[in-house]
């Protein structure tokens, strides 16, 4: 049987996560640790601000995913794939805390929203040729090589020749 931890005995929200950020920032590449942060920053912090870590309840996180597909962005809300991607930060850090604390995690059954499929709509052939012609033509090549290969932009700004096997017709994605 779990021991259960006294809710003033939990740190206060915002402690808690700081200190969570900086045991596992460096498990993290720089986008997602800026991510990370912009997340604690903008939507958790302000949020449980003065909350306890072992007093925030289901009923709390449910409140606040309704608040963010409903009210936050000046009343737009979030898509469902933001709301995700902000609450998946809100239970690793619950988790986290219940399995130091010794407090049942209050995340347990909470599922994530669905999110759409996205619908791809790619460039014809022409609109491709109208484009690589009216770039610069120092850019050619970089325009053929992200049209035709689908590597992204870090990848492509990251390719070097030794990346490149001619023989083979490869290009090896070995930095970004």
């Amino acid at each position: 049987m779990p021991v259960v931890t006294a809710v003033a005995e939990t740190p206060l929200f915002p402690v808690f996560a700081r200190q969570w950020y900086a045991e596992r920032e460096i498990d993290w590449k720089r986008s997602n640790r800026q991510k990370v942060q912009d997340i604690l920053r903008v939507h958790l912090n302000p949020r449980f601000k003065g909350r306890r870590i072992g007093d925030i309840s289901k009923a709390d996180i449910l409140a606040f995913r309704n608040y963010l597909a409903r009210e936050s962005r000046e009343g737009r809300g979030l898509s469902n794939a933001r709301i995700n991607g902000v609450l998946n930060v809100l239970r690793q850090i619950l988790v986290e805390a219940a399995d130091r604390f010794k407090f049942v995690s209050s995340f347990r059954k909470i599922k994530p929203l669905r999110v759409g499929k996205t619908v791809v709509d790619p460039f014809t052939m022409e609109e491709v040729a109208s484009i690589i012609t009216g770039v610069p033509e120092a850019l050619r090549p970089l325009y053929i090589v992200a049209f035709f290969t689908g590597m992204r932009t870090s990848e492509l700004l990251g390719l070097q020749w030794d990346g490149v096997d001619f023989e083979r017709c490869q290009i090896l994605v070995r930095t970004t």
